[in-house]
């Protein structure tokens, strides 16, 4: 099995609705140890309005017990691990605030638009509407619903690999009129027939934040999840980044990983215990 590369220490949050909790992991004798961990209360709604309150106030704690320093005098995170300060990595979860408004995009509703919900199951987000060719709205009236939804999200699915096109780029020319118009600009992720995946990004790269993925759906009798929940961790972490309370300053420590969903960071767990043979339920 191939090594996984060492990480040093690392400090891991979990942002929720009601608390924030702080975890410090370390080496020893070549495995990662739980050092200490720390909770405070979530401070995302007002009268804080900003997660950092919160954290720091758990960080407080962990540094209380722990004897390291974690913030510098300027309020960032201190990187790397200095020994008595700072740490080498941060990752964090959230499942507080709002969830993402979603529309769902899809050529069957039994079939692709189906895939596309199971995908979302790891997410926090509202599908607020779907369209699919059995929509008996006109395109001016799906194109008016996007609009008034307002979602943040625009999540594409539908074709098989190397099967429909046209049907699909009609519904790429209605959500691309949608996120022309809209004042706020939706992050739009495909997850189609992987055909046309150049076209998307030619489509929607200078109106919007674009993400491709794998088709959930490569052929009708195979189902693929996992790289378009991967997908919908960036979205997510895209989300969380431009939305009030304070989740822009802790995206930009976490680094590419982004701010995951924490029902995702839950399952990846899940399913790395089940590949060690461990037998886990969660």
């Amino acid at each position: 099995m191939a090594q996984v590369p060492e990480s040093g220490t690392i400090l891991a949050a979990d942002f929720g609705s009601v608390h924030t909790r702080v975890v410090l992991i370390g080496m020893a004798d070549g495995q990662y140890r739980l050092v200490s961990g720390a909770t405070a209360r979530s401070t995302i709604a007002p009268p804080f309005g900003d997660v950092g309150e919160g954290l720091g106030m758990a960080l407080l704690e962990l540094s209380e017990v722990t004897g390291r320093n974690f913030i510098s005098e300027a309020g960032q995170l201190i990187t790397p691990d200095m020994g008595a300060e700072g740490v080498d990595r941060f990752v964090a979860t959230a499942s507080g605030g709002k969830p993402m408004r979603a529309v769902l995009v899809g050529l069957t509703p039994d079939i692709s638009l189906d895939s596309g919900r199971r995908a979302t199951t790891v997410t926090y987000l509202t599908i607020v509407d779907t369209i699919s060719l059995a929509d008996v709205r006109t395109e001016s009236e799906q194109l008016d619903a996007i609009l008034e939804h307002r979602p943040d999200l625009i999540f594409i699915v539908g074709g098989t690999d190397g099967g429909a096109e046209d049907s699909v780029r009609r519904l790429l020319r209605t959500v691309a009129l949608s996120v022309r118009l809209a004042e706020e600009k939706p992050v739009v992720l495909y997850a189609g027939n992987v055909t046309l995946q150049d076209e998307v990004k030619s489509l929607f790269e200078e109106l919007t934040d674009v993400l491709l993925a794998d088709n959930v759906r490569p052929s009708l009798g195979e189902e693929n999840l996992a790289p378009a929940q991967a997908q919908l961790a960036k979205a997510y972490d895209i989300y969380k980044a431009s939305s009030p309370g304070g989740f822009a300053d802790i995206s930009g420590w976490v680094g590419p990983g982004g701010i995951i969903p924490t029902a995702q960071g839950f399952s990846r767990y899940i399913r790395f215990l089940d590949r060690q043979g461990r037998g886990a339920l969660g």
